[in-house]
């Protein structure tokens, strides 16, 4: 009886274990994040798992040029990949529709547009924020600006050049 007790115990381990190594494994998170004010560049990042491991697709274009400046897949660890995971899915759609002032109706024609979507399954979250570095903490983006830099990091992209 010990044994068919300790082997369950075993088995329930095993399987919790499966469970936590595999949350994130269905996520795809990406970012665009177009650049207005300088030479009207975009950067498309998208990360995602596939069965080899854990990869960032990193694509840099400008549309000035009309051309692709730069085309590369990164190999991250499941780490890097879970804690921004954690950190797209801590973000608050009520905070950040509080955050709106509808009486500012300042035109931002040289601001920075990100675009951040979590994608789980055939279900998706889109954000998308005009300049989201002016006023963060009154916007409530203090979480979405820490995903858009983090991505960029693991990018190998500056958030200073790009946000």
């Amino acid at each position: 009886m010990k044994i068919i007790n300790s082997l369950l115990v075993v088995l329930l381990l095993t399987l919790c274990t499966t469970n936590v190594t595999a949350q994130y494994d269905y996520v795809e998170l990406s970012l665009r994040i177009q650049r207005n004010s300088r030479d009207f560049s975009y950067y498309e990042l998208n990360m995602h798992k596939t069965g080899e491991g854990y990869y960032i697709d990193v694509k840099q274009k400008s549309a000035i040029l009309n051309n692709e400046i730069a085309d590369t897949v990164l190999k991250i660890d499941k780490d890097k990949f879970d804690k921004i995971t954690q950190l797209a899915l801590s973000i608050s759609s009520t905070d950040i529709l509080e955050g709106m002032d509808p009486s500012d109706v300042t035109i931002y024609d040289d601001a920075t547009n990100a675009v951040l979507t979590l994608k789980v399954g055939q279900e998706k979250v889109i954000y998308s924020i005009l300049a989201p570095k002016l006023h963060t903490k009154n916007r409530k983006l203090k979480k979405f600006v820490q995903t858009c830099e983090e991505v960029l990091v693991v990018a190998k992209i500056n958030p200073k050049d790009a946000l």
